[in-house]
Parts: structure tokens; sequence; C-alpha cells
């Protein structure tokens, strides 16, 4: 709840205590720059599937 309120507060706070606690636990520094939001998510698959999905455009196909 206090993440919360202080998101309300200040969301750059927010997201700074959040990679403080997991940095704090021993996370991959990664996931911490991840939280602080440093740069641009790299695309990557879910788990269990193989596809990368490069689009969220649904495709359309033509029946000729």
């Amino acid at each position: 709840m206090a993440a919360t309120l202080l998101a309300a507060l200040s969301r750059r706070r927010a997201l700074a205590w959040v990679a403080e606690m997991l940095a704090e636990t021993g996370a991959d520094p990664a996931l911490a720059a991840v939280a602080r939001r440093e740069g641009p998510l790299a695309a990557a698959a879910a788990p269990c599937v193989t596809d990368v999905v490069q689009s969220r455009s649904p495709t359309v196909e033509v029946a000729s």
C-alpha cells in the first residue's frame, strides 16, 4: 500500500524505491534497471512461447 501511495505522489520515487528493494534482495541489476525505467524494454518471448511478438497489429488475410 505504501508503494501505491508513493506512486500517487511521485511515480519516479516509487519506481526508485521498488528498484532499491530489488537490489537489496539480490535481484539481477538488469531487473532493477527495468524497474527504474532506464531504457526501452527489449522484445522477448513469454515463458513457454517460442516466438517474439514483433507487432500488435492484427494480421488480415485477404481471400482471393
